[in-house]
């Protein structure tokens, strides 16, 4: 009857030092990957934050802070067409016309 061959001691320390090297590897890569996703979710939030004190509401329109009537008109630019209804008297077709063209400025640095 056989019983298994034990490895040989230098071979088990081997081994065990090939695993500890693996394991602080392994930590190693994690703890950077983890600052890294700390690092980006704190600029992302920053972000956020200068966009939102400026009142920029981006293509979501989910700043609650931002007047509804910049809203309907930031929607209008960017999901549909801006119009002008006929039932709208001329100054008032001249007004809107002028918040569509100011809101579209004020977006962008076209000049």
């Amino acid at each position: 009857h056989n019983t298994p061959a034990m490895p040989p001691a230098d071979a088990t320390a081997r081994y065990a030092e090939y695993a500890k090297q693996e394991v602080s590897f392994i930590e190693t890569e994690l703890k950077d990957w983890f600052l890294q996703r700390r690092f980006a979710m704190e600029r992302n939030l920053a972000l956020k934050k200068a966009l939102d004190d400026g009142n920029f509401t981006g293509l979501s329109l989910s700043n609650p802070s931002v007047p509804p009537a910049q809203m309907a008109l930031w929607s209008d630019l960017v999901q549909g067409k801006p119009e002008l209804d006929d039932t709208l008297g001329s100054n008032a077709k001249q007004m809107k016309a002028e918040m569509y063209t100011k809101t579209f400025k004020d977006s962008t640095d076209f000049d």
